[in-house]
């Protein structure tokens, strides 16, 4: 199969290269033996610069891999979306995990069996809303831990 692209097709395909790396590797310690499919796919993809006149864009490093260069980062939007996702992901995870532990304090781990679905449901979307206006109008500024560290 051939696919053609256009120099503006090819920085769209290394924004969202860059993107999945971020998601997938952002967090690995070590590399993960599972991705390595979508590395593989992305070195052939960053080895193609060249052949779009943005050399100034994939450099490789001492191991002689391909990686995006820091004139990249500046002309991406990548770095934004990520920051964005990253921040949203964040304030998600935090009220929806405080909700959880809620909702199980109050009702129990296996919660009331009375309670049908909708009304669990119910009960947890009014303590999500809660967490997020609370941390909409004053971000982490009330936020504490009952113990010291």
């Amino acid at each position: 199969m051939k696919i053609e692209f256009e120099v503006e097709d090819y920085k769209t395909l290394l924004d969202i290269l860059y993107i999945a790396d971020w998601v997938i590797n952002a967090y690995e310690i070590q590399e993960n033996p599972d991705n390595a499919r979508y590395r593989q796919f992305e070195q052939k993809m960053l080895a193609l610069a060249g052949n779009f006149n943005l050399v100034e864009w994939v450099r490789r490093d001492q191991d002689g891999e391909f990686q995006p260069t820091q004139k990249f980062e500046e002309a991406s939007q990548s770095p934004e979306f990520i920051d964005a996702y990253d921040n949203d992901t964040f304030w998600e995870e935090l009220i929806n995990r405080l909700a959880m532990r809620d909702f199980d304090r109050i009702y129990g781990e296996t919660s009331d069996p009375a309670l049908t679905l909708q009304e669990k449901l119910g009960k947890l979307g009014e303590l999500r809303e809660t967490y997020a206006a609370e941390f909409e109008n004053n971000g982490l500024a009330h936020l504490s831990l009952t113990r010291s560290l």
